[in-house]
């Protein structure tokens, strides 16, 4: 098991000797843009307390197409201009990159080569109130088509519900459409994230949708802080066949390669295929926050999933976070 610290410093872009592609590199933002992300994050997060939504024990979820992201952006000169040009910057290194990794497996070399053919979409294209151009809709029910269906009131949910399902439609339809004219549509869903105290993650590895998962931490955690460390981890004996690989494997069942420690400006770049497993170290004693961005570039649909990368286990994307 290696450990990655903090005062570590990758200035050029490495890969990681693990089994699947896995791509580190610091100084991706630089600490004034670091700052000013994460204070103007915290006066929002604040402001905004009555309407965070909380989950794995202690992190609170921002989606960049969300209703409240879009007014963060309204208040900070700092995150419009940052979230506009991080996702084409983070897949360009990402894919300029890939000429450089070496001792692959095949089914690594699969999942590369699948990178070679995909095409950036907009989230946008694939929600029908923005399609239709329904600005009362949009209006009167976007900051409640990213919640979950416990928090919504009883009196919306009937509208909320069926305006989800026919977006789920359109997403469908129009993804049919792409895949048989052999398009390979790739959306960058991203969220701003805060975790604190009793934030962890098990073992696992993303959803099937998702190609590449992306991790950007925007500060450093106080002195005091135990845990909240990325780690990636590997099966102790590998199965015979990729699809008898378990998305969330038993602890016990594996190996700790890799403890990555969070540092202001770190990026962490992976493609999501059937043993890409990480987890997060349980946050305690933490007085400052981890402050990141977690996401990845994700197929609208499981169509274009190839089964040679990942068996699908019906394990899904949250579309309508989204």
């Amino acid at each position: 098991m290696k450990i990655i610290n903090a005062s570590d410093n990758f200035q050029k872009a490495t890969w990681l000797d693990t089994d699947f592609p896995t791509l580190i590199v610091d100084n991706f933002i630089d600490n004034q843009e670091g700052e000013k992300l994460t204070r103007d994050g915290k006066i929002f997060i604040k402001s905004e307390a009555k309407n965070n939504t909380v989950v794995h024990g202690g992190r609170i979820l921002i989606p960049f197409s969300s209703d409240k992201f879009k007014r963060l952006t309204k208040i900070s000169k700092s995150w419009n201009n940052f979230y506009k040009i991080f996702k084409v910057r983070s897949l360009k290194l990402f894919l300029k990159e890939l000429d450089n990794v070496k001792n692959l497996s095949e089914i690594s070399k699969t999942s590369i080569d699948e990178l070679k053919l995909i095409s950036l979409k907009d989230t946008e294209e694939y929600k029908l109130l923005n399609k239709l151009n329904l600005k009362l809709l949009e209006k009167k029910y976007n900051n409640l088509l990213e919640k979950k269906i416990g928090s919504i009131p009883p009196s919306k949910l009937f509208s909320v519900s069926t305006i989800r399902l026919f977006d789920n439609y359109w997403r469908k339809l129009k993804s049919l459409i792409q895949y048989v004219f052999g398009e390979k549509p790739i959306l960058p869903l991203f969220d701003y994230s805060f975790s604190s105290n009793g934030y962890g993650r098990e073992i696992h590895r993303d959803s099937d949708n998702r190609l590449i998962v992306v991790l950007l931490y925007l500060n450093n955690l106080g002195e005091s802080t135990s845990g909240g460390d990325l780690e990636i981890h590997k099966l102790k004996k590998s199965k015979r066949k990729h699809n008898l690989y378990s998305p969330q494997p038993k602890k016990n069942d594996c190996e700790l390669q890799y403890v990555i420690k969070p540092k202001r400006g770190r990026l962490i770049m992976f493609i999501n295929q059937y043993n890409s497993y990480h987890a997060v170290s349980e946050m305690i004693n933490d007085e400052e926050g981890r402050h990141f961005l977690y996401g990845g570039f994700t197929y609208p649909s499981s169509l274009f999933v190839n089964s040679k990368r990942l068996s699908r286990s019906k394990l899904k994307t949250e579309m309508f976070l989204y």
